[in-house]
């Protein structure tokens, strides 16, 4: 706030120590990522494992606090049905946790009051769920691997459950299969972005899709092909614009698909560069209608 840059260091050792009674003696740090909650929160994930070619990692989450500079716990102590290594994830407002309980039900909680809101079978927890928050903090789309092939919907009072719809195509033989962490929700909280395969069974043939689900119709507004053929090479996530008007991916991972930015109100797709490696970040919202 005072104009001042400060180096911040986020010692991840502590993800090692939540896992040491996890891994095995050849398991180590093979990534780790990280996003912002809200303005003071940071988000961590970690992955340990052999090898970084190996199809399950063990993740382990959590939230570091950038004023305080400790991790941010306490609701997390309350909870006694859990295991510290196990999957959970925070509303940009901290008021709700969703989490996987010992006997991998999928819980939403009341930080606040410390009441169970609402669960689900999460099946296994072999593969960790995924879930992001709408803006307002009204609604969460997630993923369980009891469900892989759905989207859900829950509302922050675990009232109303629902699963999104898949598209209709016009052939039967067609059917689209979202990728779990491929989805994001739009900056006014209605809009739901995701992409995923489409399986065409009748050609053999698989195409990466992006679709745009309004939560609030019930109905998909906008799909557009991103170029995929037979596997997921586009993006580890979906970013709007801060306006809502357009969407591109973070990172391209391939060197055959073009970057592209896609213009969700004119049904436009721009090619920003050729084939190749790339990555963008939003700075900030478009000023007098750029």
């Amino acid at each position: 706030n005072d104009g001042k840059e400060k180096e911040l260091l986020i010692d991840i050792s502590h993800m090692v120590s939540i896992t040491k009674n996890q891994l095995s003696n050849t398991d180590h740090l093979i990534n780790w990522s990280f996003s912002w909650l809200n303005e003071k929160i940071v988000r961590v994930r970690t992955a340990f494992g052999e090898t970084s070619d190996q199809l399950f990692f063990n993740y382990i989450y959590g939230y570091f606090d950038i004023e305080q500079e400790v991790w941010w716990e306490r609701p997390l102590r309350e909870i006694s049905n859990r295991n510290d290594y196990d999957w959970f994830d925070f509303s940009t407002d901290l008021s709700r946790i969703l989490y996987i309980a010992n006997n991998y039900d999928f819980v939403l909680r009341d930080v606040e009051t410390e009441k169970e809101l609402w669960k689900i079978p999460a099946g296994t927890n072999q593969i960790p769920p995924f879930a992001t928050w709408s803006f307002d903090n009204e609604i969460v789309a997630f993923w369980t691997d009891n469900k892989p092939q759905d989207i859900q919907l829950l509302s922050r009072d675990g009232s109303k459950y629902e699963v999104v719809p898949k598209p209709i195509f016009r052939n039967s033989y067609m059917q689209f299969v979202p990728y779990r962490g491929f989805f994001e929700w739009a900056p006014e909280s209605n809009r739901l972005a995701m992409a995923g395969r489409v399986i065409n069974s009748q050609s053999d043939s698989i195409e990466t899709i992006l679709f745009i689900y309004d939560a609030k119709l019930r109905k998909y507004i906008f799909q557009c092909s991103l170029g995929d053929t037979d596997k997921r090479t586009v993006s580890t996530n979906i970013l709007w614009s801060p306006d809502g008007r357009f969407i591109i991916p973070e990172i391209i991972q391939s060197k055959t698909i073009p970057f592209n930015l896609y213009d969700i109100s004119n049904h436009l797709v721009y090619r920003i560069q050729s084939p190749g490696y790339a990555g963008v970040i939003w700075l900030k919202e478009f000023q007098d209608g750029r």
